[in-house]
């Protein structure tokens, strides 16, 4: 797809293969966990799944766990891709895991669309998915979510909500933590899940 990042598959053998082991070991973490819920966000960002090759998630987190969960973290052989000594963090999923720090459950947290979109000329950066490209892949939500049985859905902003309709989900949906939205995802997942 044009204008689109496969972090599995973008071009870099080395890096996409550790991505995929990232995610490898994220699903296999998962499926001990047994997940019911799931979490869906819009597409992976510059400074989170591009690099770490999981939804919602930065190099960093990678490093320093979940709170709450033992998810993630140290010794588990999750890598870095981007050469940066800080690694890259990503805002968005920097605020939702520490919202699942807080809840009693783990959730599987996925995208809607499993790509990277970006601008034109501007591989790092973040664009909204286009109506094709999120009906296009999004058998993988379908998938996944079989596989994993999951028994509830919560789309993180309208982009999700508006894909897991299509699918014939039903799901509740929280407003997005980017650009002020914080306090309502935080309040959101909190009322839905906290139980």
């Amino acid at each position: 797809m044009e204008l689109c990042f496969n972090p599995y598959a973008g071009g870099d053998r080395e890096r996409d293969a550790v991505r995929r082991e990232n995610l490898r070991l994220y699903l296999r973490e998962m499926a001990t966990a047994a997940p019911t819920v799931m979490l869906v966000g819009e597409a992976p960002g510059y400074n989170g799944c591009h690099w770490s090759g999981i939804p919602f998630t930065s190099e960093r987190q990678l490093v320093r766990g979940v709170a709450g969960h033992a998810l993630f973290g140290p010794g588990k052989g999750y890598r870095w891709t981007s050469g940066r000594p800080e690694g890259y963090t990503e805002p968005s999923g920097t605020i939702l895991w520490n919202i699942i720090g807080e809840l009693p459950v783990l959730p599987l947290v996925w995208n809607a669309f499993p790509l990277h979109p970006f601008k034109k000329e501007r591989e790092l950066s973040n664009r909204t998915p286009t109506d094709a490209e999120l009906e296009e892949l999004s058998w993988v939500l379908r998938e996944l979510s079989e596989t994993f049985g999951i028994q509830r859905h919560v789309a993180v902003g309208r982009k999700a909500e508006l894909v897991l309709g299509r699918l014939g989900f039903d799901c509740d949906a929280v407003r997005h933590p980017a650009n002020g939205g914080k306090a309502a995802c935080r309040a959101g997942l909190l009322e839905l899940l906290a139980q």
